[in-house]
């Protein structure tokens, strides 16, 4: 951010029109709680697992792969949650919505465990990283 790389006019459409040093402050106010949150909830996470990182079997629907796995390591299991329901929600992908994202989470293996606070923490977050 300090250097000027933050893309403000990339910003999730809930953030448009904000600044990055408000996506910051807002970061900052909550990091040291979703760092508590996250300490027992540690998973191997791809870490920008999102439809276009998929690869589906057209016939079969089933996952036959994913890549692009540059972030990959041990994370918080909603790190990778946050961008998986947001691509799921995207107008971009119009055979999806927010029911789909909902339902996704709702057969999550450890839906009892999601967390909606932190989706939002990691989709945050994900406003600072930049395509390579």
């Amino acid at each position: 951010m300090e250097a000027g790389l933050v893309d403000e006019d990339d910003f999730d459409d809930v953030r448009r029109g904000r600044t990055a040093t408000d996506l910051l402050t807002e970061l900052l106010a909550s990091t040291d709680e979703m760092a508590r949150r996250e300490a027992g909830d540690l998973v191997v996470c791809h870490g920008d697992v999102c439809l276009p990182n998929v690869l589906v079997d057209p016939a079969t629907y089933l996952v036959t792969g994913i890549i692009d796995v540059g972030r990959l390591g041990v994370a918080d299991t909603h790190q990778d949650l946050a961008p998986v329901t947001r691509s799921l929600e995207a107008p971009i992908n119009p055979a999806f919505g927010p029911d789909r994202a909902a339902a996704f989470l709702g057969n999550h293996q450890r839906a009892d465990r999601v967390d909606p606070e932190r989706i939002g923490f990691y989709r945050l977050l994900d406003e600072f990283f930049q395509a390579a």
